[in-house]
C-alpha cells in the first residue's frame, strides 16, 4: 500500500473517533468546553498525521 493511502486511512480512523467522542459528550448535552477540546485535539492529529504522511516521499 502506498504511504498517501495509508494517511488518509489514518485521517479518516481519526475523525471517526472524534465523532464517537463527540457523541457521547453530547449524550448529556450543554457539554460545549468537553466537545471543544474532543473537536480541537482531533483536529490538531489530523494535521499532524496528514503533514507527516505528505513530507514523507513514497518507495518505490
Amino acid at each position: 500500500m502506498q504511504r498517501p493511502s495509508v494517511v488518509v486511512i489514518v485521517n479518516a480512523v481519526i475523525w471517526g473517533f472524534v465523532l464517537i467522542a463527540s457523541a457521547v459528550a453530547l449524550r448529556g448535552t450543554g457539554a460545549f468546553k468537553e466537545i471543544q477540546l474532543i473537536l480541537g485535539g482531533g483536529a490538531a492529529a489530523s494535521l499532524l498525521v496528514v503533514a507527516a504522511g505528505a513530507r514523507q516521499k513514497p518507495q518505490d
